[in-house]
């Protein structure tokens, strides 16, 4: 079986740095030479795969920057190359499949975006041209503060021992925008407004939820972690230790030194 195709990229008159592949994931085979030709009439390096299979051997292959996935392919179902990839590359799902479960399970998975068919081709630009803006911002790289180092497009944090956790979108929203407030507190509606933008839910139980799986995961870093600031927000800071033995119990005095 041949696992996918090239449409040649054009040389570019724009000044910048070429794109980097662009992988179609799809089974339709007219609606995904229509997404190809579109792209590669913009000069994007486009390939092709109608497979789990044929994927699979085109993303170890041209490591592309992104994938458009559709859910439903030949042979099976898109939701394990999400699994398998989706910390490694960005990926925007294009599917038929409108529920919401299905969004926020891909969205929890890593994907980038989620489009539901039918879509309009110039929507579709917009949105990989929006994922190559936050992507050249951050250099699909890393985000440093003093103690944590967050992968951007892998979506995980490192300590400083090396450890490595993986977050999902939303935890990963919630620990940037701590670390960039550098100790201060994030009001809750700032993080209610980004976890929103990113397709997650954005109740006040919700978010108290997000931020308390994770606390879980930077337990393991013996670091600053998640606190909560009652009828505030939440901010990155170093959990307060026991109280010394001599105070421990309220009203109780030290004993006197012995002369």
């Amino acid at each position: 079986m041949k696992y996918g195709s090239m449409i040649v990229q054009h040389d570019r008159q724009a000044a910048g740095p070429a794109p980097r592949p662009i992988l179609i994931v799809e089974d339709v085979p007219s609606f995904r030479t229509m997404v190809s030709r579109f792209l590669a009439a913009q000069e994007y390096p486009v390939y092709e795969a109608s497979t789990v299979e044929g994927a699979r051997a085109l993303i170890e292959t041209i490591k592309p920057s992104l994938v458009l996935l559709d859910l439903s392919l030949e042979d099976g179902s898109g939701y394990p190359l999400l699994e398998d990839y989706g910390r490694e590359m960005g990926f925007i799902v294009v599917s038929a499949k409108s529920q919401i479960e299905h969004r926020l399970t891909c969205l929890g998975m890593g994907a980038w975006d989620y489009i539901v068919k039918p879509l309009d081709l110039r929507e579709l630009l917009l949105r990989i041209r929006t994922f190559e803006t936050l992507a050249r911002r951050d250099h699909l790289s890393e985000v440093e503060s003093e103690f944590f180092t967050l992968d951007v497009l892998r979506k995980s944090v490192r300590g400083p021992g090396g450890a490595v956790a993986l977050l999902t979108v939303a935890e990963f929203t919630l620990l940037r925008i701590l670390m960039e407030a550098n100790g201060d507190v994030a009001p809750r509606d700032q993080i209610a407004k980004a976890v929103s933008r990113r397709g997650g839910s954005a109740g006040s139980r919700a978010i108290d939820v997000i931020a308390s799986k994770l606390r879980g995961k930077l337990s393991v870093f013996n670091g600053p972690n998640v606190i909560g600031v009652r009828g505030a927000g939440y901010k990155l800071a170093s959990a307060p230790g026991p109280a010394p033995a001599s105070s421990a119990r309220e009203g109780v005095s030290p004993p006197a030194c012995q002369k």
